[in-house]
């Protein structure tokens, strides 16, 4: 019923996780629609889910490592004219998949950071060279980051 809603060209990538992990689509669904929904980006307790270049995306919460302001300098702002400064922020995913969530107010970006925060204490919040300096040379360096940051808060 959800995903039939969702105006999106192309199921494949997320009906193709769901089947290789052996996920539910009904729990799926129902967990989404419990969590968090913001525009094209749906976090649940278990699983989070994103449009992206007209393609669905789905991972497990605990596959998401950190979530970061989207920093807006003079040379990309002409190539993004649809990202508003401020209200952009990056998501980084175990598989290194970058997603860049457009939002309109600065409540919904305090909304999102709420919500990771409260419910996955292995998300790195907030941004850093050094951070952007692991995902670049060294993510394995960010991925042990996100695991202790977690075992540290459990």
């Amino acid at each position: 019923m959800l995903f039939k809603r969702m105006k999106i060209s192309d199921k494949k990538p997320m009906k193709e996780a769901m089947k290789k992990n052996g996920w539910r689509e009904g729990e799926v669904q129902l967990d989404l629609l419990r969590g968090l929904v913001l525009y094209s980006l749906m976090i649940g307790k278990k699983y989070i889910s994103f449009n992206s270049e007209q393609k669905s995306y789905i991972y497990l919460t605990k596959e998401l490592l950190w979530v970061y302001p989207m920093q807006m300098s003079s040379e990309n702002k002409s190539q993004a004219s649809s990202f508003r400064e401020g209200y952009n922020m990056v998501l980084i995913f175990q598989d290194k998949m970058k997603y860049v969530v457009n939002l309109n107010t600065e409540v919904e970006k305090c909304q999102l950071l709420v919500y990771i925060a409260k419910n996955y204490p292995h998300v790195i919040l907030d941004y850093s060279d050094a951070l952007m300096d692991a995902y670049e040379h060294d993510f394995e360096r960010l991925v042990d980051i996100s695991r202790k940051k977690g075992t540290m808060n459990n």
